[in-house]
């Protein structure tokens, strides 16, 4: 992991859209230079569980909490080609730049650990559909 102290994510699996929880899964990195980074994006896409197929990469700014510290809230609907998976492996890697957009670091991709679920939403009872 060039240019990061470490990189976590909870949970573990998600849902696709908002309807089932949790639908975001929170990506935290800590960066090793932290006077010259400025920005840290997180590059993100499908992978089919049964096939090779993967999505298009889609690049998401991740915003500072200090101390070299980034985070994003990552749901479904940011990755591009949401529309073409149900379920599914979720890749990323994240990747550090200066000002001037030189890379300072990188991480490798992280494949097979992060997986969305389909969402079947299941009916909550009320007293309209419950019989005694």
């Amino acid at each position: 992991m060039k240019g990061f102290l470490f990189v976590t994510f909870t949970p573990m699996e998600f849902y696709k859209g908002t309807k089932c929880e949790p639908s975001k899964v929170k990506i935290t990195a800590q960066v090793q230079d932290r006077d010259n980074v400025k920005y840290v994006l997180l590059f993100a896409r499908f992978k089919s569980m049964t096939s090779q197929r993967t999505g298009k990469w889609t690049n998401i700014p991740m915003e500072t909490i200090g101390a070299g510290t980034y985070i994003h809230d990552l749901s479904s609907d940011e990755i591009l080609e949401d529309a073409f998976f149900q379920t599914s492996w979720v890749e990323f890697q994240i990747v550090a730049t200066s000002q001037s957009g030189r890379e300072l670091g990188r991480t490798d991709i992280f494949k097979g650990k992060l997986k969305m679920l389909e969402c079947v939403p299941t009916p909550t009872p009320t007293s309209a559909n419950v019989k005694p």
